[in-house]
């Protein structure tokens, strides 16, 4: 079923979901066409009676700012397709991504803010219909603002169109790429999030703490309702602590630690839904058209998208370092020496090592990313790129070694159960059944 969007409102996170991750269609409802059309009709009167200068309308762009064109010139402007900033090449973004950036676009346009041609708007959603994308480079994106990735996603649609003044503006200015960008990494780290908590609860059971460690008084004495959820989650997922064995009291710091850990992932995860929130409604367009008025400025720079992305990617570094910890503990055990220094030797003393290997490299990508060096981004005015490809970057291969070390730290956790025979909670013991599918389709 398609999803109807009539205002700026209606791009959200969960819609972005549903139009990004799950490949639902997208339908501009007859409310924001005619916003549209009555954006598009005051900004062809505006343009017919003033003479004050509307950059990329009525003056040329970029290092011609400054040249106010003749009709002529305005209508050759307005019907070239955006070739020349077509030049990144390299790794490819997903579909998913892609599919949220021509999503994310719609804000812009839905209430009118774009003035651009209702055609055109129509058009960009009726690329969400199951048609291939346009392939996007997540490498070489180092221009002011986002023109250098929009150009060849919508290009096609330019060059097919009959396009107005502004009209090519409205397809490639603007912000959209970080709305989608950050609203994208943020939906991959929920799921991360829920997993985490399943995973060291997991290890918290194989390891035998006594869920005393977990207990809800730690919740009200800590002051943070972050840490409270992540205490909460460790005792719905442990069930009562009776796993068959003996339990442990003072623990290793590594296993007192984890809500404390998953408390501060989960307010970086709220945040994060946060940002993605304002920027997926954002009005980014510039120049922006708003009540009669046509205002320049530098909404193309979203800033607070790049910080909610480096959080993520420094929660994956944490977890992957902490998970390293986990299991060279559970390693130590003395039935799991056996399998380690015994007559049979087995891959399990290895792993410690390979989680390290993640570690190091995703300490690499556990940094700032910042506003990239003054005056590499172009020329004139495009004195300051954007960073958000950069950092969307980072979280990505970050998420992916973190993934890689859950998988390690699993593989730890169910030979050490299998040794102890610890007893587990349902939704743990489906953790597990992973493994032994493995296992078995291995023997197979």
């Amino acid at each position: 079923m398609s999803l109807i969007v009539n205002k700026g409102e209606d791009v959200t996170l969960e819609s972005f979901h549903d139009v990004a991750w799950k490949g639902n269609p997208v339908e501009i409802g007859s409310e924001a066409i005619r916003k549209m059309q009555l954006a598009r009709d005051e900004l062809d009167s505006f343009i017919r009676e003033t003479d004050t200068p509307i950059y990329g309308v009525t003056t040329g762009y970029a290092g011609r700012s400054n040249v106010v064109l003749s009709l002529k010139e305005r209508e050759n402007q307005a019907a070239t397709p955006p070739h020349a900033p077509m030049v990144a090449f390299g790794r490819e973004l997903p579909q998913r991504v892609v599919r949220g950036i021509i999503f994310s676009r719609l804000a812009n346009f839905l209430d009118g803010h774009s003035a651009i041609s209702p055609d055109i708007a129509i058009g960009v959603a009726n690329m969400l219909d199951g048609r291939p994308l346009p392939t996007l480079s997540e490498q070489g994106q180092g221009g002011a603002g986002e023109i250098l990735g929009l150009s060849p996603v919508f290009f096609d649609l330019a060059t097919a169109a009959s396009l107005l003044e502004k009209d090519t503006l409205s397809l490639i200015n603007g912000a959209p790429c970080a709305a989608a960008l950050v609203a994208d990494a943020t939906l991959a780290f929920s799921n991360r999030l829920q997993m985490a908590g399943e995973l060291y609860a997991l290890a918290a059971a194989a390891f035998c703490v006594h869920p005393d460690h977990f207990s809800n008084t730690l919740g009200v004495s800590w002051n943070n309702p972050h840490d409270a959820w992540a205490l909460d989650t460790m005792r719905e997922l442990l069930g009562g602590g009776d796993f068959g064995v003996p339990l442990k009291q003072q623990v290793p710091t590594s296993f007192r630690i984890i809500p404390r850990v998953l408390g501060q992932a989960h307010r970086v995860m709220i945040h994060a839904k946060e940002v993605s929130g304002f920027a997926l409604g954002a009005v980014t367009d510039n120049p922006l058209v708003s009540k009669g008025r046509v205002i320049n400025n530098g909404g193309f720079h979203d800033v607070q998208a790049t910080a909610a992305m480096d959080e993520i990617t420094a929660c994956a570094a944490n977890f992957c370092i902490l998970s390293g910890r986990l299991e060279a503990r559970i390693t130590e055990q003395p039935l799991m020496m056996e399998s380690i220094h015994g007559d049979n030797l087995t891959p399990f003393g290895f792993m410690p090592s390979v989680i390290t290997g993640y570690e190091e490299e995703i300490r690499l990508l556990a940094t700032h990313t910042l506003i990239p060096a003054g005056g590499a981004s172009g020329y004139g005015a495009n004195d300051v790129s954007s960073p958000v490809f950069h950092a969307w970057s980072k979280q990505e291969r970050a998420s992916a070694l973190l993934e890689a070390s859950f998988a390690a730290l699993l593989i730890i956790i169910d030979e050490c159960i299998r040794r102890t025979k610890t007893r587990l909670p349902r939704v743990l013991d489906e953790w597990r059944q992973l493994v032994s599918d493995v296992r078995s389709a291995d023997e197979d």
